[in-house]
């Protein structure tokens, strides 16, 4: 009897711990997915306010150059 408890054991063992390493996995590629779908299709805020900052100060000292 103890025999049979023991190897129940074991098989309980085996079997939780795969289900553990297919949850992990599992949860890795949502997250995995859940990150390449969430990227914005257009540039990024910052390269966008670094452009037009570019263009403004471009605009600016251009401007002054024909003043003088």
């Amino acid at each position: 009897m103890t025999q049979q408890s023991h190897s129940w054991a074991y098989i309980w063992t085996k079997l939780s711990l795969k289900k553990d390493t297919c949850i992990c996995m599992f949860i890795a590629t949502l997250f995995t997915i859940a990150k390449t779908w969430k990227q914005p299709k257009c540039p990024s805020t910052d390269k966008w306010i670094r452009k037009m900052w570019y263009i403004y100060t471009l605009e600016y000292y251009s401007a002054i150059k024909r003043t003088k």
